[in-house]
């Protein structure tokens, strides 16, 4: 049968998945990330260049990078890029040639049996025929095409059963672009209603608009050298000025980012003194209208097909944008019922079309279901230190995981065990645990906890009968059987072992398998481990748990993340952040699915990974 590729080149993000012999599909990592940017630069040899290269030289060169190549598909057949101009189909060609050769690797080297690309089903042949040609440019001859909501509704369809002939919605809220739709389930899969609607306009870039307009209004509300700077950073047009405003709308979309997930980010834009305190409410309040239009063009959509809002079975949420809470807030408000959320939004499309087919249908269509249960929500801020409530959520520093961690300067952070200064130079490195004095570094066996209970001999009496012996509890009957392996995982690690409890509100993009929230031995405060299914699983955890952590060092209590080696290599990645009544310091080690999470002073936290980093996994 061989193997399909399916590629959904989105308006910020290309995605890409393979099923092989009509299996499970497999989403495509390029460079550690399942989300490769849809961005594509010109280098000076004429090359077009995508990924993390792409990231780098469009600073430099910001005039010879196209960030929307989609967009710009559709909107011309050439563009310019600094001095040369460029088919518009050889830059999402690039995006594709890159996914397919990323794929390829993945499916042992053979061609794709079959190529499935997505798009807006509002496309006509005209856009079909540019994708088409890009898709040849890129070596993918005689694609398949799917409208993305049927890519995303079969999805949905394959996770849980849809009747024959319910109607569903989608809501496809990315990064350059917003579409609506309504599909209704046929025998093997489904068929768009009426006329698809959405704004070809309106995106996530517009949120990041509204963001930096904020950003603005504090500048000015500042003192005369925060507004010079800010207008003569704006007004700048030299190479140098270029990037420097580029480099900003990236913290601007990592600080909108940040917002789905915490109440209250910081950023710092360049040149200002101080850095400015950005806050949920004041973000939602920006963009209220906006979100309530799209909200409006859904419901124009259903009742375009001659349904109402109840009529349908359910409504589903992709795009990346679709993930800000007031989405979901507003959807809930209008319809009644929550809308249907993921944990990843912006792979349901690629995923949905790379599934071969969809199981049977249930039968006939029936009234519509009770509502499904609400989206997975942000996560919340960690308790307050010193001592945390039993019922608190994990949460992911504000990361781009080990991807990012790659991609940015790595921070040296040296000392000697038992006291000395931090000093600047390479990567965080603490010592191992326990200390030893060969390079090798030892970590002690997982410790398993075992009693055996004994049944006392009933003596022999007729004055009395004695109760038998108390035995010691197994400090894991707190703690269902899927966290154990989690528990004893972590050996001597500076916890009290006995006080850990289960952790079953734990939410993330993917959620891991176990979590479990334990105290600090030395000083009560909380300490959560979490573990999960796999390596990509935790990258994506940690890519998606926020962005923007780049200020200060983890030594001095700043926001930061970055590498940290044991004896000159490389171990894992680091991260650290201010919340308004706590500091957190987030840790996990290449070689283990383990993720560490301390809260505290910045002194205490940044004691204990140092003492106990390497306890979750081994270094």
């Amino acid at each position: 049968m061989g193997w399909t590729l399916a590629i959904d080149v989105g308006t910020s993000f290309t995605t890409a998945a393979i099923t092989v012999d009509g299996g499970e599909a497999t989403l495509v990592e390029v460079e550690q990330s399942r989300y490769l940017p849809s961005l594509v630069v010109l280098d000076e040899s004429g090359v077009l260049i995508t990924g993390r290269a792409a990231t780098s030289l469009r600073g430099a060169f910001p005039e010879r990078a196209e960030r929307l190549p989609k967009r710009a598909l559709v909107n011309a057949t050439q563009t310019r890029l600094g001095e040369t101009t460029v088919d518009t189909a050889d830059l999402v060609a690039a995006l594709l040639r890159r996914v397919r050769d990323e794929a390829r690797r993945l499916a042992g080297g053979d061609e794709p049996a079959r190529v499935v690309l997505t798009h807006p089903a509002r496309w006509g042949e005209a856009e079909l025929d540019r994708l088409r040609l890009a898709a040849s440019k890129a070596g993918l001859s005689e694609p398949s095409f799917v409208p993305e909501p049927v890519a995303a509704a079969v999805w949905h369809a394959h996770q849980h059963d849809v009747p024959v002939g319910a109607y569903v919605a989608v809501y496809d809220f990315g990064g350059g672009t917003f579409d609506t739709a309504v599909l209704t389930r046929t025998a093997d899969g489904f068929t768009v209603q009426g006329r698809p609607g959405g704004d070809p306009n309106l995106g996530g870039e517009d949120l990041d608009e509204a963001l930096r307009e904020i950003v603005a209004g504090h500048v000015r509300d500042a003192g005369d050298q925060d507004r010079a700077a800010w207008d003569a950073l704006w007004s700048g047009e030299s190479r140098d000025a270029r990037r420097r405003q580029d480099l900003l709308r990236s913290d601007i979309t990592t600080a909108k980012e940040a917002l789905s997930r915490f109440p209250h980010t910081t950023i710092y834009p360049p040149g200002l003194e101080d850095g400015i305190r950005l806050t949920r409410p004041e973000f939602e309040a920006a963009i209220n209208d906006r979100l309530r239009a799209t909200v409006a063009e859904l419901v124009a959509t259903v009742e375009g097909t001659g349904q109402a809002p109840g009529d349908l079975a359910a409504v589903y949420l992709t795009g990346g944008s679709s993930g800000v809470p007031l989405v979901s807030e507003l959807l809930t408000e209008a319809l009644g019922r929550p809308p249907v959320a993921t944990a990843d939004p912006k792979t349901v499309v690629v995923l949905g079309a790379a599934i071969p087919h969809l199981p049977a249908a249930a039968g006939p269509v029936v009234p519509p279901p009770p509502p499904p249960p609400p989206p997975v929500p942000p996560v919340p801020p960690l308790p307050p230190a010193p001592r945390r409530s039993r019922r608190q959520t994990l949460i992911g520093a504000a990361v781009v995981g080990v991807l990012a961690a790659v991609l940015i300067p790595s921070i040296v952070l040296s000392r000697h065990h038992g006291g000395g200064d931090v000093a600047g130079g390479g990567s965080v490195s603490p010592a191992p645990n326990p200390p030893v004095t060969s390079d090798a570094v030892v970590t002690p066996d997982p410790v398993i906890s075992t009693h055996d209970v004994e049944t006392p001999i009933e003596e022999v009496t007729t004055e009395y009968s004695p109760e038998p012996e108390p035995t010691t509890p197994d400090p894991r009957d707190n703690l269902p059987s899927e966290a154990w392996d989690l528990y004893d995982s972590l050996g001597d690690s500076g916890i009290d072992k006995d006080d850990c409890e289960n952790l079953p509100e734990f939410t993330g993009s993917p959620a891991p398998v176990a979590s479990i929230s334990c105290s600090s031995r030395d000083n009560g405060h909380p300490v959560y481990f979490a573990q999960f299914d796999s390596t990509s699983d935790k990258n994506a955890y940690l890519e998606s748990a926020g962005q923007g952590l780049t200020q200060g060092s983890c030594g001095s209590g700043g926001d930061h993340f970055s590498t940290w080696t044991v004896s000159g290599s490389r171990v894992g990645v680091v991260f650290c952040y201010n919340l308004s009544s706590s500091y957190s310091f987030m840790w996990t080690t290449d070689s283990t699915l383990n993720v560490g999470l301390y809260e505290g002073t910045p002194s205490s936290a940044y004691e204990f990974w140092y003492d106990h980093g390497c306890v979750i996994g081994g270094c």
